[in-house]
């Protein structure tokens, strides 16, 4: 490989714009993967507050079928 000193500097030059490049991207797809993973982390949290809620509210499990009383026709 004969490359002359000044194709030798605009390949590495290259090489360095890619890689600046690059590691922008990679630190913006990091802060979004950070951002998703604490909205999820309160999603899940509030997820967990409505379920309690609904619990409260919802009427207590109906009997067993051995604890109901038979029909009146039995």
């Amino acid at each position: 490989m004969d490359s002359s000193p000044a194709e030798l500097t605009a390949r590495l030059v290259d090489l360095e714009i890619r890689l600046s490049h690059q590691e922008v991207a990679i630190e913006q797809i990091t802060r979004q993967a950070l951002d998703r993973d604490r909205e999820i982390h309160l999603m899940a949290a509030r997820l967990h507050t409505l379920e309690q809620h609904l619990r409260a509210l919802s009427p207590p499990d109906p009997a067993t079928s051995e604890e109901e009383t038979p029909p009146p026709h039995y």
